[in-house]
């Protein structure tokens, strides 16, 4: 079985294991809600079988990437 395959993992796994980051099933879904189309176009979400599934090193790049950017956003606003 090909390795990207073993590595994919459900939705509820992946936010079990990433609990430090997504501490509850909501901080998950709404970062599902607000980058959903980017999220698949990485190849971090895919639909298999009518379920979602993660491929935890494209998202984890994908969640690190979108942090730094609203870290840079954040630091160039004025009044803070």
């Amino acid at each position: 079985m090909s390795d990207q395959l073993l590595r994919l993992k459900t939705l509820q796994a992946y936010g079990a294991e990433r609990e430090h980051v997504f501490p509850s099933k909501t901080s998950l879904a709404w970062f599902l809600r607000q980058h959903k189309p980017a999220l698949i176009q990485a190849g971090a979400l895919l639909m298999i079988t009518g379920r979602w599934f993660v491929d935890p090193e494209k998202f984890d790049d994908y969640v690190i990437s979108e942090g730094r950017s609203a870290a840079a956003r954040h630091d160039r606003e004025p009044g803070e």
